[in-house]
């Protein structure tokens, strides 16, 4: 998991895809990651909180 800036934003990647929310700040992002993804070392989400969303992404044609 990292977290990237995107424009004026920043974004978190979770296991190759993009989390489907946006942060002001670098500390916002990691902040509700802490909160929402229980292990970042193997990616998996918290047992605790609704599963994540992820961005969909244009498919090739």
């Amino acid at each position: 998991m990292t977290v990237e800036r995107r424009g004026d934003h920043f974004v978190i990647v979770h296991a190759g895809r993009d989390v489907d929310f946006s942060f002001a700040t670098e500390g916002e992002a990691w902040k509700w990651a802490d909160a929402n993804i229980d292990d970042q070392v193997f990616d998996t989400p918290n047992c605790f909180s609704p599963p994540l969303n992820y961005r969909q992404t244009p498919q090739a044609s």
